[in-house]
């Protein structure tokens, strides 16, 4: 309908002499953002900012733990960069100018496909996780802990949170480096815990 009134509208400018052409332009950038309008108006609605984001019993509950410390959503439970909105910091990226080293390092250590459009941590036991001080794990209602070092924390309706009791601090030095390897590809190594238990390989 909006193109064939614009036609009518242009065949009716051509048969009259002396009609101007920029009355013809201004016609049409009107119909076209009364249709843009219409159209947006039904597939994104007006309304608060905080109705993108509502805030959840989980959401509250990771505000009153003390930081600084990271999460990491499992499977659907977190779309990737839907955290901002949640004041949270997820290792996970859902940008297209995300840096390739970081990712390629996710998915050496922890099963992340840099050519999936919905990355997912494959393994959320993987030691990276802790080296990348991933304190908490969220995932589904009713999901069982993915493993020893997930110890649960909340449990509800809106989701289910796991506290990693092998976190490491935002930043945090190895008291020794027990084994180095370096290849033309890879340089893997071995660090003690500051505890002196021993670690695992955080970093290949």
């Amino acid at each position: 309908l909006v193109l064939a009134a614009l036609a009518a509208y242009a065949l009716a400018g051509a048969l009259r002499p002396g009609t101007s052409g920029r009355a013809f332009v201004a016609a049409v950038a009107a119909v076209a953002a009364v249709e843009l309008f219409v159209q947006g108006e039904r597939l994104t609605r007006f309304g608060p900012p905080a109705e993108l984001a509502p805030d959840t019993p989980l959401l509250r509950f990771l505000r009153n733990q003390p930081g600084p410390f990271r999460v990491v959503g499992e499977g659907t439970a977190l779309f990737p960069g839907s955290n901002v909105f949640a004041r949270l910091e997820d290792v996970r990226t859902h940008d297209p100018a995300e840096r390739r080293d970081y990712v390629e390092f996710l998915d050496r250590t922890a099963g992340y496909r840099p050519a999936d459009y919905f990355k997912k941590i494959a393994n959320v036991n993987a030691p990276s996780l802790d080296f990348l001080n991933v304190k908490y794990l969220i995932a589904a209602p009713g999901r069982a802990s993915p493993g020893p070092k997930w110890q649960p924390a909340y449990s509800g309706a809106d989701g289910t949170l796991f506290e990693n009791a092998s976190v490491l601090p935002r930043v945090v030095g190895p008291a020794a480096i027990s084994e180095y390897a370096e290849t033309t590809d890879t340089v893997s190594f071995r660090a003690s815990a500051p505890a002196g238990a021993p670690a695992p390989v955080v970093a290949s």
